[in-house]
């Protein structure tokens, strides 16, 4: 069951055979995502654009 009630953040999606229900994620989720995208710039940013060439 997927136990969804009416305040559940969702996305539901289809790919032409399914359809795709998936947890909407919030803003949490995407600051988490900013933040780790940051830092792995800072640590790995000289070595990731000389990969890029």
């Amino acid at each position: 069951m997927l136990r969804v009630v009416l305040d559940t953040n969702q996305f539901v999606s289809t790919d032409g055979q399914a359809l795709i229900v998936m947890p909407s994620g919030g803003t949490n989720r995407r600051e988490k995502f900013e933040q780790a995208l940051e830092d792995v710039n800072q640590r790995y940013g000289r070595a990731l654009k000389r990969l890029a060439q």
